[in-house]
């Protein structure tokens, strides 16, 4: 299939152009990230579920002689419970191999976005 020239503007900061991050939990999507993409970016996983998928990551990586230390691994989704258990499970999504954790902001309105901000951020920051 062919397509017409696309524009982005601003230009991406990056030359090669914006990042492509998988977030598919296909059983080929690792196959397909090691192969190709700059990162994974599952949705929903627990810890130890991303931990499972990152060690198999690892191996497509060392199947197709890929560096993967060069991939973005970020989670998305959220951690119920006070400012400690949030800080903790985000522990324990870095020590899973997580680099980012993109918390979900809900059912989010213009009238509740500053309330909303607010407590993610004292949660999460």
């Amino acid at each position: 299939m062919k397509f017409p020239a696309v524009k982005s503007l601003p230009k991406p900061a990056r030359k090669s152009g914006p990042p492509v991050l998988i977030g598919s939990l296909d059983k080929n999507a690792l196959k397909r990230v090691a192969k190709w993409a700059d990162g994974w970016c599952p949705i929903a996983l627990n810890a130890a579920q991303l931990k499972a998928r990152v060690d198999e990551l690892r191996r497509e990586c060392a199947a197709v002689g890929r560096n993967f230390a060069e991939l973005d691994i970020t989670i998305m989704g959220g951690i119920r419970g006070d400012r400690a258990k949030v800080q903790d499970g985000l522990k324990e999504f870095a020590e899973a191999g997580a680099a980012r954790f993109v918390a979900g902001l809900g059912d989010l309105t213009f009238e509740s976005s500053e309330g909303t901000l607010k407590k993610l951020a004292a949660l999460y920051v």
